[in-house]
């Protein structure tokens, strides 16, 4: 009677912690639930290129431009085409709310499968914890992309590599599984680098700890996945991507500049308590790994040098701060753990003591009421919904209800939003793939033209342009000063305007009609000093 009085009260306490985890990972999921800003974000082109590729024009889509007109046939190394599949179909059967719960859906089971496996090592205080640590880190890439899929990958490469160089996955199992996602996960996003960086991690652990058989065995998977990543359209091209991309980039992404530069540039709350965190952890594991029995520094170490690299990088290229976010999970949760296990006893005299709990409170009230104000730990921002934002297709369906002829000068953000919605009845003149345009093309045809009014009139005459959409939240100098240089423009009219686009036709007898009747009068817009 006494057994199954404990084992029912095991039961209970599993179920209960279990509920605290599945809030967790409700918690995460949350954050994911935003609407998507079409004009700024790539979404709309990947539709297309399932709609595309389903339509027979594959080897256009993961080779060439193809939605460009200044540059329709430059050649171009698709390497998220799969990506476009999924997202196709997903938007078929969903819609863009579809996506927006696919998305959250794919990030929370990376999220859950590395809180899952922390609670199976170390309890779920330690877990939970660490999953808090982790999570600004990971929801600050909470769009609709497939490097959400990367995410994925990510979080089984570890579990799985984990799991067999500790015993507890079969060979077979581990041939089966990562070959099959490395076969995904490449044709699927770049990051896919990600998966065989951890494998090659793992393979010198095993040499460290002399494990003959996981030396064997990771050491074959490692040239077997080589071979595998040579599975794509583009083949050794397409492997080496994530290698030669940034070479062909001729225009300055945010996504892709140092933690520092977007530190001094915009001071975010994210980037302080990145660079924070980078201190804080590296301290407080090394700190966990000295006082760690030696039979179990080994895999402290091996989580330290995992988390070292990915920060590292995430310094260097502030896009992979979300497997940054990660890695923190295993590392914090095994730091936490190790720090519990030798400092137990004092511990727990500390918190059986009631000035030690108030002391302990305090502090924990203090830190959660730091940790909301900056609004890294509330999913409810301006954007929580889902799908995208009402009356996003304005300026589309103005241009397509109008019948406005092109050729149309877009900017940057807005190539996405003008695919989805126009292709194959208009071509952009750029869009936001900065490998997919020569060098050149950004800083001659792009930037000069919206700085230069000479330049401007080349372009125009050269391109024929006729039509002028742009995405009016554009941050940059030449952005700004190209809006309000033809808003001060004759020969350029604005016939439309919402909370997102601004359309701008060309002064010309054939647009007479459109300007009579959509001109926008002066006053509507106001010219401030930053």
């Amino acid at each position: 009677m006494l057994d199954l009085e404990i084992l029912l009260k095991k039961i209970k306490h599993r179920k209960k912690e279990l509920v605290i985890l599945g809030s967790l990972a409700f918690y995460f999921f949350l954050f994911f639930c935003r609407h998507i800003l079409l004009h700024a974000a790539d979404i709309g082109r990947f539709i297309t290129n399932g709609r595309e590729i389903f339509a027979g024009h594959f080897w256009q889509v993961v080779s060439t431009n193809y939605y460009s007109y200044t540059y329709s046939n430059y050649p171009f190394i698709n390497h998220h085409w799969l990506y476009g599949v999924i997202a196709y179909l997903v938007h078929q059967v969903g819609g863009f709310s579809g996506l927006t719960l696919f998305n959250a859906g794919v990030a929370t089971t990376a999220f859950g499968l590395l809180v899952w496996w922390s609670y199976r090592k170390h309890g779920l205080w330690s877990t939970v914890l660490a999953g808090l640590v982790g999570l600004p880190l990971i929801v600050s890439r909470e769009e609709v992309r497939p490097e959400t899929v990367s995410m994925l990958g990510f979080s089984l490469y570890f579990v799985i590599l984990d799991g067999y160089v500790h015993k507890k996955l079969s060979t077979k199992w581990l041939w089966i599984s990562l070959l099959s996602i490395q076969l995904m996960w490449q044709n699927t996003h770049l990051f896919f680098v990600l998966g065989l960086l951890q494998l090659f991690v793992f393979w010198i652990y095993a040499i460290c700890t002399k494990n003959s058989q996981a030396i064997k065995q990771l050491g074959a998977l490692g040239i077997a996945s080589g071979i595998v990543t040579l599975v794509n359209p583009n083949g050794l091209n397409g492997a080496l991507m994530p290698f030669n991309i940034f070479k062909k980039y001729g225009y300055s992404v945010a996504e892709n500049q140092t933690l520092l530069f977007m530190l001094n540039r915009f001071k975010e709350p994210i980037q302080y308590y990145e660079v924070t965190l980078a201190v804080v952890s590296f301290l407080g594991s090394c700190f966990a790994f000295f006082i760690s029995p030696k039979k179990t520094r080994s895999h402290l170490l091996l989580y330290i040098t995992l988390s070292a690299i990915v920060t590292v990088a995430t310094f260097k290229i502030i896009r992979l701060e979300s497997f940054w976010g990660l890695m923190v999970i295993p590392l914090v949760a095994t730091s936490i753990a190790e720090i519990q296990r030798k400092y137990h006893t004092r511990l727990q005299a500390i918190l059986s003591n009631s000035i030690g709990i108030m002391i302990a409170t305090t502090l924990g009230f203090a830190v959660f009421v730091a940790a909301f104000k900056t609004g890294l730990y509330s999913p409810f921002q301006p954007w929580f919904g889902l799908g995208t934002y009402p009356g996003t297709d304005g300026a589309a369906r103005f241009i397509k209800e109008k019948r406005v002829q092109g050729p149309i000068f877009n900017n940057y953000d807005v190539g996405g939003y003008l695919i989805y919605y126009l292709y194959p009845d208009y071509q952009v003149f750029v869009d936001n793939r900065p490998e997919t345009y020569p060098v050149d093309f950004f800083a001659d045809e792009y930037i000069l033209p919206q700085e230069d009014p000479e330049a401007w009139d080349a372009l125009t005459e050269k391109y024929e342009i006729n039509v002028i959409v742009f995405y009016r939240h554009d941050l940059t100098n030449w952005g700004q000063a190209f809006l309000i240089a033809r808003i001060q423009d004759e020969n350029w009219i604005p016939v439309f305007v919402d909370n997102f686009s601004i359309i701008f036709v060309k002064n010309t007898a054939q647009n007479e009609d459109l300007i009579k009747l959509f001109t926008l009068p002066d006053e509507m817009f106001r010219i401030t000093e930053n």
